[in-house]
């Protein structure tokens, strides 16, 4: 159940927040100011559709406090537990979901931050993100500016060193596009924007401007790793309760299942330090013969008339599929399949190749995330399956200009971008992508030293996309995802994303009034006169 009150979710202020200790709370405080920040009454309406208007159940918590609860968490790194009691004992995390005054009661059971997670959903949290980065998407940039003094953030057009947009130096910015030698007249007619590029120009669209960074990365999921039997194993202990909880529901005597054997089969193995090749495929071959004739037990219940509950069906669906592609790879002696199950309780989980040192293969869901000018992240594409994040980069291009209303100046992307496909789309549009161009080095050697300055400062801002993957893996529970289901594991993520972004935003914020601050107090000391920068 659920009921919206105007009274009950106005938005409060902080001096109206009753505290019994009497001590005034800090309006600096970051969750006072997060809170500033969040739309919480734009949303409130989406949230209570999702919810039952009957007078039968309980009262339903209200939207900032859900939202609110996910975000504490999310910061914090806590368990469901450990978030309600931090919200127990902070004014500040109280004032923050919403709460009118002070207690010290739970606001709710830490069994409810599950349902928050499927209530709210991730096409929610992605439209908060949305319009949290647009609002304030130039107070940050504005923050950047004021803090380096250039009066140009590092990721517009031109960079801090170069305000018309050109290298330095007084040679013309070279374009990163494809081409022939500089110095023919076809390489002068490439290192332009396009043609099509220049009519839509004279045709009134605004010219190029800003910067778009794309990468892609894994968020891993908290499961166990995937051998082949332990995955047989598992599967057959599971196939095994189903058959023992029907036969003793229906009076039915329990099939011979060899469970002792399997069991000592597995052990064996599991206990060695450095099984064989032979031994490890002797093991599967054992455990795909038991999990069979369990399957077959199962399969013989149900045409019987033995139902299972919904449950249990889907246990046995996830089990028949884990038993095909298993026998499979057996057959073919393959260590690939498509759609492989790498977790019986998560089967939509899959090996993601990374081709990373430490961590060449990372097990849950693959996405595209972009920056922008301000630094500010947004999620591209999102997909349990593995793909290739080349086919993303034109749809991020296309959304970066239907939000800004022109095409951006350059596209920071790694190599595995700049296919001849994407090349020529960037072309077509008057874009440049980073990395070199192809084709032969320049023959001028001012423009060749130029155009290495350029794909240098390139590379260098494409390094702040891998800093927010960082900052939410470290920081933001991105690093490893705690939750079990298809729907909150891809809340969680997109949680992660609007989190860092929160954060971002509000150190923006507390960075312009510590500037304020310092000027003021200078200002006080030595006069305006010393201090010209102030104005």
């Amino acid at each position: 159940m659920y009921k919206y009150s105007s009274e009950m979710h106005t938005q409060i202020e902080l001096n109206d927040f009753d505290q019994p200790m009497g001590i005034p709370l800090d309006h600096n405080n970051r969750w006072y100011q997060l809170a500033e920040l969040i739309p919480w009454d734009d949303y409130e309406a989406v949230y209570a559709s999702k919810l039952s208007r009957t007078e039968a159940g309980n009262l339903a918590k209200p939207f900032r406090m859900a939202l609110g609860t996910l975000i504490i968490q999310t910061r914090l790194g806590t368990s469901d537990r450990e978030t309600v009691r931090q919200i127990q004992e902070n004014p500040y995390l109280q004032y923050f979901i919403g709460l009118p005054r002070f207690q010290t009661k739970a606001p709710f059971d830490p069994s409810l931050i599950t349902l928050f997670r499927k209530r709210i959903g991730n096409v929610t949290v992605d439209q908060i993100n949305e319009d949290v980065v647009s609002k304030n998407h130039d107070l940050v940039m504005s923050a950047e500016d004021k803090l380096t003094g250039t009066g140009k953030h590092p990721h517009r057009k031109g960079g801090p060193s170069n305000p018309g947009g050109g290298s330095s130096g007084g040679t013309a910015a070279p374009s990163n596009t494809d081409g022939a030698d500089p110095g023919t007249e076809k390489a002068s007619e490439a290192s332009h924007s396009s043609k099509p590029a220049l009519e839509a120009k004279t045709a009134g669209e605004a010219p190029n401007g800003g910067t778009l960074i794309l990468d892609a990365t894994c968020a891993p999921v908290d499961i166990r790793y995937p051998m082949d039997t332990s995955l047989l194993n598992e599967a057959r202990e599971k196939a095994e309760a189903i058959i023992r909880r029907a036969c003793h529901d229906n009076n039915l005597p329990i099939p011979r299942m060899y469970c002792e054997n399997a069991h000592k089969e597995y052990l064996n193995l599991a206990k060695s330090k450095k099984p064989s090749a032979d031994k490890i495929r002797s093991v599967v071959k054992g455990q795909l013969q038991y999990l069979r004739r369990d399957l077959h037990y199962i399969e013989g219940l149900m045409a019987k008339g033995q139902k299972l509950d919904d449950r249990e069906m889907r246990k046995f669906v996830v089990i028949r599929e884990l038993y095909i592609q298993q026998k499979y790879m057996y057959d073919n002696k393959v260590h690939r399949v498509d759609h492989r199950i790498v977790s019986l309780q998560m089967p939509f989980i899959r090996p993601i190749v990374r081709g990373k040192t430490n961590k060449p293969v990372e097990f849950g869901p693959k996405f595209d995330m972009s920056l922008d000018e301000s630094g500010l992240a947004r999620i591209e594409k999102f997909s349990y399956e593995s793909y290739n994040e080349t086919e993303t980069l034109q749809g991020a291009v296309e959304r970066y200009r239907a939000r800004i209303g022109h095409y951006p100046e350059r596209v920071l992307v790694d190599q595995i971008y700049r296919t001849r496909k994407n090349r020529a789309y960037c072309k077509e549009h008057g874009i440049r992508m980073s990395g070199p161009r192809l084709g032969r080095k320049a023959s001028d050697p001012d423009l060749a030293e130029a155009e290495k300055k350029v794909e240098y400062r390139d590379n260098s801002d494409r390094i702040a996309v891998e800093r927010s993957f960082s900052l939410s893996k470290r920081c933001y529970k991105m690093g490893l995802v705690m939750e079990y289901l298809d729907d909150t594991v891809h809340t969680a993520v997109s949680l992660s994303v609007l989190t860092t972004n929160l954060f971002e935003i509000l150190d923006a914020v507390q960075s312009l009034f510590c500037l304020f601050y310092w000027k003021v107090r200078n200002f006080a000391v030595f006069g305006w006169e010393a201090l010209p920068s102030a104005a």
